[in-house]
């Protein structure tokens, strides 16, 4: 009887360290602004680049392009 109140006991403690305790993993969520962008699904490359400027990165490959805007945080693929 005693062996199962210590090991209930240990498991209690275990879980109070790693949940909130001394060796607790702490993850820290910011929330994401989500604003509309006056795009349209039939925008091509001219019509971002219209709105939003000059992209600071650009990638292609055979099917898709991908525009970067890090200062505004937009990634466009197309």
């Amino acid at each position: 009887m005693s062996g199962v109140a210590i090991g209930v006991a240990g498991c209690v403690l275990a879980i109070s360290l790693f949940r909130g305790g001394i060796i607790a993993t702490r993850a820290f969520y910011t929330p994401v602004l989500r604003v509309d962008l006056p795009l349209t699904p039939e925008d091509g490359y001219a019509a971002v680049v219209r709105t939003l400027g000059q992209p600071v990165m650009e990638r292609r490959d055979n099917q898709y392009e991908l525009l970067a805007y890090p200062q505004r945080q937009v990634v466009c693929q197309f």
